[in-house]
């Protein structure tokens, strides 16, 4: 699991490799210190985990930036529906 910190909200992220050998990434936006949390499934693959990784990571600041996660003062379920679909 990979750490990052981002504009206060902390951010994991979760790399999966999939059976074809190419690599998707997970991640979760994690808000201090009422730590909720909101949980991004990668959708997308990638053929190096470096790669999944970046894509992830540049999503995940894309989802802090316009406050789509748990802790944001918006409905974080129709967050979770439009960031998976990324």
């Amino acid at each position: 699991m990979i750490q990052s910190i981002y504009k206060s909200v902390e951010i994991e992220l979760e790399m999966r490799q999939q059976a074809d050998d190419w690599w998707k990434c997970d991640y979760m936006l994690i808000t201090h210190p009422e730590r909720q949390v909101t949980r991004v499934q990668g959708r997308i693959k990638f053929r190096t985990i470096a790669e999944a990784r970046e894509y992830a990571l540049e999503d995940a600041r894309g989802a802090v930036d316009c406050g789509a996660y748990r802790g944001a003062g918006l409905p974080a379920a129709e967050h979770e529906d439009e960031l998976a679909l990324r």
